[in-house]
């Protein structure tokens, strides 16, 4: 926990919302707090993760940096990592990790442009991105998505652009026909 130094390991815990505040259990102990922050010790390294108990998800892996506040009476997860580690958890949810690798490299390189554009348009709010298809599926780093991974490894930094300025690359997984 960030602001308590302390180290989580591999320890179950329990996030609630206390009013308008964070409440993290590990063991016997309690931070409570406006928001609370779970820093990865190797972030930027797919070796340190979190996992959530998602309602709509089910249980997902994060990389990176987990930080906990309560928005209108919930509990909200806000995840910072590496936009490379976020396109892990993006590709193979807005394609299937089966695709031919040369369309998972073209889908990795309209993620990366998608999300970095959208980055920019919210800067009132205290994260750029959400996990659904308002802005690109998220559901966390699995490991066994090789290909997709080996796809955005591939394409690492490349953006599609037009007159030096990121294009806001739309892409549909189903058009409905």
């Amino acid at each position: 926990l960030k602001e308590a130094g302390s180290s989580v390991g591999t320890d179950e815990l329990t996030v609630e919302a206390v009013g308008s505040r964070v409440s993290i259990k590990l063991g016997d102990k309690t931070y409570t707090g406006p928001s609370l922050t779970l820093l990865s010790k190797n972030y930027g390294k797919t070796t340190d993760y979190i996992r959530l108990k998602n309602a709509e998800y089910g249980t997902c892996t994060y990389l990176g940096n987990m930080t906990f506040d309560v928005y209108e009476g919930s509990i909200r997860a806000i995840n910072t990592l590496p936009i490379e580690q976020y396109l892990y958890g993006v590709v193979p949810h807005e394609m299937s990790n089966s695709f031919p690798i040369d369309a998972l490299k073209a889908q990795a390189v309209c993620a990366r442009s998608f999300a970095l554009s959208r980055c920019y348009r919210y800067q009132s709010r205290s994260y750029d991105l959400v996990d659904t298809s308002k802005d690109q599926t998220y559901h966390g780093y699995a490991s066994k998505n090789r290909r997709a991974i080996a796809a955005v490894d591939a394409t690492a930094g490349e953006l599609l652009t037009y007159e030096n300025k990121i294009v806001e690359a739309y892409y549909s997984s189903s058009n409905g026909g």
